[in-house]
Parts: structure tokens; sequence; C-alpha cells
């Protein structure tokens, strides 16, 4: 009891926490625990009916004309999110959609081929358009 006639309480902790770490038979690294929380990683090693694919389409000039992402596992029927590129006649992107959305469009190129203007999200209300300047002298 305190002088004031109140009580108080208090606890110890004895035992420090013990980080330990698991590895499989490869020596990769696949639990981690500090004491208090413990993290798994999964791979397609553990995981092997859930590869981490990403895939690159080319158009007939070598440019990227889509990227698929690996697999949203966790959602129905795990879609891939697919990035598409467009290019104008000089080779430059002209436009990007991102899982068929529009993200990026109507991009505008000063004669150095630096991005002076371009159209972020699809049209509408929540448009934005960025525009960037540079020094003629330094390019920057």
């Amino acid at each position: 009891m305190n002088s004031d006639g109140s009580r108080s309480l208090s606890s110890t902790r004895t035992e420090t926490p013990t980080p330990r770490n698991t590895y499989n038979l490869s020596g990769a690294l696949v639990e981690q625990n500090d004491g208090c929380q413990t993290l798994r990683f999964y791979n397609r090693i553990h995981r092997p009916d859930h590869p981490f694919t990403t895939s690159y389409l080319y158009d007939t000039l070598d440019r990227i004309k889509e990227v698929h992402y690996p697999a949203q596992y966790g959602l129905a029927g795990s879609p891939r999110k697919i990035v598409a590129h467009t290019y104008d006649t000089a080779s430059r992107l002209s436009g990007m959609t991102v899982g068929g959305q529009t993200a990026a469009s109507d991009i505008v190129y000063n004669a150095s081929d630096q991005t002076t203007s371009i159209k972020i999200g699809s049209a509408g209300t929540n448009q934005v358009t960025e525009e960037y300047t540079f020094d003629e002298q330094t390019g920057l």
C-alpha cells in the first residue's frame, strides 16, 4: 500500500525474448521470430502452385508492349495485373494502361525528347495534367 492509501500493481518479466530463425533444407530463411512476432516467408519453393512470374510481350520493333505482373493470389481467379504501353512514330511512350484503365496519355515531348506534358488517369474530372520545363542550356 502506498503512503496515500492507493495500491500499485507491478509486473516484472523475468525471461528475455529469444529470437529464432528457421531455414529450409536449401538454407533459405522461411520463418523469423523476434520473440514477439513471427514472420513467414513464402516463395515458389514453398508454394509451387503460386509462382511469382512476370511476363513481357514485345512488339515487332522490340519495344515492351505489355507487362504481366504476378498473379494476385487470394483474389477470385488469381488475376494478373497487365500494364500496356503504346508508342508514337518516334518510338516514344505515348500512353499506358493498367488493368485496362488509362494511367497515362497525351504525352508531349520537346525537341530533345524530354516529356513536357502528360495526362495522368482516365479522362474526366479526376484526370491531372502534369507539365515539365527544362533549362535549354543544361537540359535539366
